[in-house]
Parts: structure tokens; C-alpha cells; sequence
């Protein structure tokens, strides 16, 4: 690849100018520094800035701004080599690659795609019956495809042959297919490794960790009443889209349980059965995952193929989001954006402090979109803000639940913009939904979530 390829590749030509305006952003934190910023402090908040401006806009693609970002830290940040890299040392990173390579194992035993069409097949006759089984799917495949795209990939594949089976336009497609990125969004917190890059991440940010069975005495049944609270708001947004009948199948395939399809579902149900015993055998989630993984590749159900096939570049992306809380706190600059906030805020004590963190933390959300990105600047804050009061474990659940279940462009969600751009559905659809999912989330935060927390005494 010639320097030229290469350029291309990190900016596309039509965006060259504006990249080199974005470095406008920059400049002008590092000539005023605000909040009282000293000289490397302002460098470091004037790169988070341009690179969120980057991630926002697409002009310069992901890998080069985690580059720059990375770069800025490790000249700039005033902490240690191994504090910038942490995330490339730690478990998070294993539990990210291990659930990967999970995945494509069940999804090369087709095990998953047969018992997906068999449901479509034999229970869906009404367009609502599809949208239920969106959201059943979505939490079913937690435990066999535990990462959120391949997920949401596989269902969108099976209900595209569905679709053409039974030659239902393509105008009426997208509200279906959408159904699916809406399902997964909203099922993924029920459980530790419902996604493991944003429920394990958001308690490393913090800077703490959670057990399997801990994380679902927390978060479980909250989740689930915020997941039928979302099915009811899709629904009632949708139900004139929704008014459609499919022809019955006659006599509907069976599963056809293959070799490779009992060895897969054999390698999950230990790797399950593992996670739930972790207080018992002391034996890490992700050291869990990696124990399936290579159990998978011994019974030749994932191969080099698929480990080539690995995500490099969202993991180098990671590696620099995973780098901005530390590098933010170690600086002192989340310790001066904290004195500047904090005077905007109700007093601590007040019945107004929390909705307005989580407020806060919405509005980051829809200006930087990159869940990674929020969480690395928001929970390092609301830990600063609250210390002594709230605990690293409640901060991290509170971000994580004001975030991930939250959007209202495609870009707001990693897995909104796999469908997105994969052509499933467009903004229409999202901002449509949004007013009543916001509503949604806000409920289901002050009704369920914290109330909850509250009761087992977080």
C-alpha cells in the first residue's frame, strides 16, 4: 500500500479540508484554556475533542484518531505507559476476543439459524408476532452468541430469507428489521455477557469489576421490565407499520441437530454453567470465555480463519477509549472539569443531583455517540463528583443504564449503525422512535433501575 492508499484510507478525499479545519477545535482550547487548564492539560482535552469530532462526523476514520489520541496521551498525560495500555493487559480485552470467536463458533454450526427459522415459521403470522419474537430471540441468543452484532447480524439474515420466502415488499421491511437492532439494544443489559464490550467495560472504567451472578442479582430484573417497556413503546410507534399477516407454513422444517451444532451448544452450556459457579470456583468471566474459545477451536468449530477475521481495528479503538478515564483522571483535567461543573450542579444532598447527572450523561451521549467515549469521560466525573457517596459499582450501572439503551440517530449506538449502514432501515425509523424510547429510559432509570439498587442496598 503506497502513501496515497493509505491517505485514502484514513481521510477520504471529499474530507480532507474539513479534517484540517477540525483542527480548529483543538487550537482554540490549547490558545484559551479554559476551566483554568495548564499547557499539557489543554493539549490533552483539545485531542479527545477533535478525535470525538472525528468519530461524530466520519472524517477521519477510527483507527487514525485512536492513533492521535494515544500518541497525545502518552507525550502529554503525565501517566505511566502501562496505565495508557491497560486495556491491552487486561481481561476486558480477552472477554472481548473470546466472546468474538464464541460467536462464530455457534454461527458456523448453523445450530442458531435453524432454531431461529423454525420460530419465524411456525409462530409468526402477524407482523407483532415478528416484533415478540425480536425481542425473545434476542435474549435467548445472549447465552449461544455472546456479543451483540453477531447477534443482531444472524437474526437480520434469517428474517431477510424469511421475508423473501413469503415476497413481502421491501417498503415494509425496514420497521421489521429494525425491530431486531431495538431487541438487542434492549436485551443486551439483562445479563454480564448480554455485551460484553459495554456491560464488562463500564465496570473496568470504573474501576472495578462484577461476577456473573452479582451482575445479575443488579441488573436483571430491572432489565427486563425496561425491555417490555421498550417492546410496548415500539409497538404503539409502529402499529400501523405493523398491520400485516404472513401465509402459514405448512409442515415447517425440525431441527436438525448436527455434530457440530451439539458440540457448540456443549462447549456454551459449560461455558454458561461456568459463569454462573463463578463464586464457587473463584474462575474469572473472561477466563471463562477464553477456556470456550479454545475449547471450540480443539473441536474444530472456529479455526485461524476466524481469528483473522477478528476486529483488530475496534480493538485498537478500544485500547484508546479504554485510555482516556485514566489518562483524564491521572492529568488532573476530570479533576478541573468536576470544579467547573459542580458549581452548575444542585447540591449533592439534593433530590435534583441525581436526575441531573443523569442528564448530563445523556446529553454527552448525544454529542460524542461513542458509547466507549462517554463512558470514559462521564464515569471517571461522576466518580470525582460523588466520591464517598456513590460507589465505583453504582456510577458504572448508572452510566451504563443512561446510555446503552438510549439513541436517537444510528450513530449513537455501535449496533444501530450495523444495521444503518447495512441498509436495514434509515434516520426515519430512529427518529421516529426516539421521543418515546427517551420517555422509556427515563422511566425505567427512576422507576426500576435505581429503586432497585436502592432496595439490595447499592
Amino acid at each position: 500500500m503506497n502513501f496515497i492508499d493509505l491517505l485514502n484510507k484514513i481521510i477520504a478525499p471529499g474530507n480532507r479540508i474539513k479534517a484540517l479545519l477540525s483542527f480548529l477545535v483543538p487550537a482554540l482550547i490549547i490558545i484559551t484554556r479554559p476551566i483554568n487548564l495548564t499547557g499539557n492539560q489543554s493539549i490533552i482535552l483539545g485531542s479527545l475533542f477533535l478525535v470525538i469530532v472525528w468519530m461524530i462526523t466520519g472524517w477521519v476514520n477510527r483507527e487514525a484518531g485512536a492513533t492521535v489520541l494515544l500518541i497525545s496521551f502518552l507525550i502529554f498525560g503525565n501517566v505511566p505507559a502501562k496505565d495508557v495500555f491497560n486495556f491491552p493487559l487486561s481481561e476486558t480485552m480477552l472477554m472481548i476476543i473470546a466472546a468474538f470467536l464464541l460467536s462464530a463458533g455457534v454461527i458456523n454450526s448453523k445450530i442458531t439459524e435453524q432454531f431461529s427459522e423454525l420460530c419465524i415459521r411456525r409462530f409468526c403470522r402477524k407482523g407483532t408476532h415478528l416484533i415478540v419474537l425480536s425481542f425473545v430471540l434476542a435474549a435467548l441468543l445472549i447465552f449461544i452468541i455472546p456479543h451483540s452484532f453477531p447477534r443482531a447480524i444472524l437474526m437480520s439474515a434469517i428474517f431477510i430469507g424469511f421475508f423473501e420466502k413469503c415476497k413481502l415488499e421491501a417498503d415494509k421491511r425496514p420497521v421489521f428489521l429494525f425491530s431486531i437492532f431495538v431487541a438487542v439494544t434492549a436485551t443486551s443489559p439483562l445479563f454480564l455477557n448480554g455485551d460484553v464490550t459495554n456491560n464488562y467495560g463500564a465496570f473496568v472504567f470504573a474501576g472495578t469489576s462484577i461476577s456473573f451472578t452479582d451482575y445479575v442479582r443488579n441488573m436483571f430484573l430491572p432489565s427486563l421490565g425496561a425491555s417490555i417497556l421498550i417492546f410496548f413503546a415500539y409497538i404503539l410507534t409502529f402499529r400501523k407499520e405493523l398491520r400485516i399477516s404472513f401465509p402459514k407454513e405448512e409442515n415447517p422444517a425440525k431441527i436438525n441437530l448436527s455434530r457440530g451444532g451439539i458440540k457448540a451448544l456443549s462447549v456454551m452450556l459449560i461455558v454458561i454453567v461456568l459463569w454462573v459457579l463463578e463464586p464457587l470456583h473463584g474462575i474469572s468471566a473472561a477466563r471463562i470465555a477464553v477456556i470456550g474459545a479454545g475449547l471450540m477451536f480443539l473441536l474444530r468449530l472456529i479455526g485461524t480463519k476466524d481469528i483473522k477475521n477478528l476486529n483488530y481495528g475496534l480493538l485498537w479503538f478500544l485500547t484508546a477509549m479504554f485510555a482516556i478515564g485514566r489518562t483524564l483522571v491521572g492529568s488532573g483535567v476530570a479533576e478541573k472539569i468536576r470544579d467547573a461543573i459542580s458549581p452548575l450542579l444542585p447540591a449533592l444532598e439534593s433530590i435534583w443531583f441525581l436526575p441531573a447527572i443523569v442528564i448530563i450523561i445523556m446529553f454527552l451521549h448525544m454529542i460524542m455517540g461513542s458509547i466507549s467515549a462517554v463512558f470514559a469521560v462521564s464515569i471517571p466525573m461522576v466518580i470525582i463528583l460523588t466520591e464517598g457517596i456513590w460507589s465505583e459499582e453504582f456510577v458504572a450501572m448508572l452510566v451504563l443504564c443512561s446510555v446503552v439503551l438510549h439513541f436517537i440517530l444510528p450513530f449513537h449506538l455501535g449496533i444501530m449503525m450495523v444495521g444503518y449502514g447495512s441498509g436495514y432501515f434509515d434516520n426515519r425509523h430512529t427518529l421516529k422512535f426516539s421521543p418515546l424510547l427517551t420517555l422509556v429510559v427515563l422511566i425505567s432509570l427512576f422507576f426500576f433501575y435505581i429503586p432497585w439498587w436502592r432496595y439490595i442496598g447499592i
